[in-house]
């Protein structure tokens, strides 16, 4: 179960990368937000991690509207966790692969990098929640 929530949650980090829990909303919070609101915020996000351009700007939030669409679906649904890892992965795949079509090298590695921060956060969230769900009360 544990390596299951930890799989599932990386393939979210991954998917959602420059998000709305990138602001430290849950994800309840981001099921709810639209796929325009979180295009939107991951362009404004990426726009001043990355350094957009005005040119890049707009094709950005093209790709990030199209991915955030294709996550609709897979974020409203949690009954399948496997099935969604592996939609989750091949949703991220299609994007990196149209990012790096737009972004310079140096900014896709900055992409990538910030990608995997926010995926260890995402992490260290779950297993220090997870150690307080189980921490035995301490006797007096």
């Amino acid at each position: 179960m544990r390596t299951r929530l930890i799989t599932l949650a990386g393939a979210v980090a991954l998917c959602v990368l420059l998000s709305a829990a990138a602001w430290g909303q849950s994800m309840a919070d981001l099921k709810k937000s639209t796929p325009e609101q979180r295009a939107n915020l991951q362009t404004d996000m990426m726009r001043a991690r990355l350094k957009l351009t005005e040119a890049q700007v707009g094709p950005v939030r093209d790709i990030n509207l199209k991915y955030a669409q294709k996550m609709q679906p897979i974020l409203e649904t949690s009954e399948r966790p496997f099935q969604e890892v592996w939609e989750l992965k091949e949703v991220n795949v299609g994007k990196e692969a149209e990012l790096k079509k737009v972004l310079t090298a140096e900014q896709f590695k900055d992409y990538l990098t910030a990608k995997d921060e926010m995926r260890q956060k995402l992490e260290q969230r779950i297993w220090e929640k997870k150690a307080k769900e189980h921490k035995q009360p301490t006797p007096d």
